[in-house]
């Protein structure tokens, strides 16, 4: 299954890069950063040296969607709606690590974050807690 993260060199995208290469059944095809894209990983961040071969790109969730059938959206809080939307249209699969769909009540959201800037997919995603929700998270294509 071929795996892009947005958002990779933040913290959270980071210790992705470090997993996904290591899952037998993922492949890492594509990480996004703004502050550096066109820089390859190993120089960015040199404990990556060996292990990712790919270099950070900014991201363009159309693009990212040709290309990817899960995408991990590792933005901050109030940024990866925008992009998040835009990959769903596309059919890719989300695993959302913000917190921009992990809430279930609006008025909770607006209250901590603002303006929610998706809000047609409010709701929609599985909470991705297995202890929880398991049998949702079986076959999900959209989890928070």
């Amino acid at each position: 299954m071929r795996v892009g993260i947005a958002g990779a060199s933040g913290y959270t995208g980071l210790e992705l890069v470090r997993l996904v290469p290591r899952h037998p059944e993922l492949e890492l095809v594509a990480i996004t950063s703004e502050q550096r894209a066109g820089m390859a990983a190993g120089d960015a961040f040199p404990g990556l040296r060996g292990l990712v071969d790919l270099r950070f790109e900014g991201l363009d969730p159309k693009r990212l969607a040709e290309r990817v059938d899960v995408a991990f959206c590792c933005l901050p809080h109030g940024g990866s709606a925008r992009a998040v939307a835009e990959l769903r249209a596309a059919g890719v699969v989300v695993v959302d690590l913000s917190a921009d769909f992990r809430l279930r009540s609006r008025d909770d959201y607006a209250r901590w974050y603002g303006e929610h800037a998706a809000p047609d997919l409010f709701g929609a995603a599985v909470y991705g807690i297995p202890e929880l929700h398991r049998a949702e998270l079986a076959g999900a294509s959209f989890a928070a």
